[in-house]
């Protein structure tokens, strides 16, 4: 559950923290300042929704072999 949580943080603490970041910095460009946290959002959301997947298929190939005769 470890990576899960791990995920979990990284959504909800430490992603906002960014986005607001890169907003601030790139004030002067509007089209930057909201595509770009659009974009970090995109590409962190996919590589952690497909980490988490493979967290899960991993952990329930342990507990099924684990119970397997």
């Amino acid at each position: 559950m470890l990576p899960t949580a791990d995920i979990a943080n990284a959504l909800l603490t430490t992603l906002p923290a960014y986005d607001a970041s890169l907003f601030l910095d790139n004030l002067s460009d509007p089209i930057n300042a909201i595509g770009l946290p659009i974009a970090a959002d995109l590409g962190l959301g996919i590589f952690l929704a497909n980490y988490e997947t493979d967290v899960v298929f991993t952990a329930a190939e342990t507990i099924l072999s684990s119970i397997s005769p």
